[in-house]
């Protein structure tokens, strides 16, 4: 079976969960912390961050494939616009206190594809926010895409492999490594999240593939 190290994760998922359910009450603020740090990949862009839901720290919007390794650091937020792809061979590390925003519009969404990680460790006080870019008290669950993984380990499909319902061929899991490793998820929180890709195709606030 891939291995996925999820210490720390059951409960602030499951907090996830209850809030994915219902919708924004209003007092819900992104989590934020110091940092400092660089990243690099394809797609990217810069903006401020006082639109929206958003806090007021200095935005990256981010699209397309990231194709080496990068850092996300606490210092600024980061907008998925459109589905954002980690290619095969890079590392995306997300530092402790970074929030992560899904764009509605564009059906924002996070895919670690097969080969590459994602190292998204935060801690108690500052965990690691994937949340919607809509102002508090309009937020509800569907907002944006969510987090996908997509592995290698074995699978029970013919073939041997598959992909992810309304996504594209790019979007494939399954192969014959059941040690496979997407990486670390720790005190990491997904909220109004689960959008529809394509009718009646839908992803889950975190998708294991």
């Amino acid at each position: 079976m891939r291995k996925l190290m999820l210490a720390a994760i059951v409960t602030t998922f499951a907090a996830s969960a209850a809030l994915v359910a219902c919708g924004d009450d209003g007092n819900q603020q992104p989590s934020g912390g110091g940092g400092s740090g660089t990243g690099t990949g394809t797609g990217t862009g810069t903006g401020t961050g006082t639109e929206g839901g958003m806090n007021t720290k200095m935005t990256q919007t981010v699209s397309g494939d990231i194709t080496a390794d990068t850092t996300w650091t606490s210092d600024q937020n980061y907008l998925l616009s459109g589905t954002v792809r980690v290619r095969s061979g890079a590392t995306l590390t997300i530092e402790p206190g970074t929030t992560v925003y899904g764009e509605a519009a564009t059906k924002g969404a996070l895919v670690i594809s097969q080969g590459a990680k994602i190292e998204a460790v935060g801690t108690a006080d500052e965990p690691i926010l994937f949340t919607s870019e809509l102002p508090a008290g309009s937020r509800s669950a569907g907002d944006w895409g969510g987090l996908v993984l997509l592995g290698k380990a074995p699978i029970n499909e013919a073939g041997g492999t598959a992909a992810i319902e309304g996504f594209t061929t790019d979007e494939i899991y399954g192969g014959s490594d059941p040690a496979d490793n997407s990486g670390h998820l720790e005190y990491v929180r997904i909220e109004f999240s689960g959008i529809e890709i394509s009718p009646d195709n839908e992803i889950n606030g975190l998708t294991f593939g």
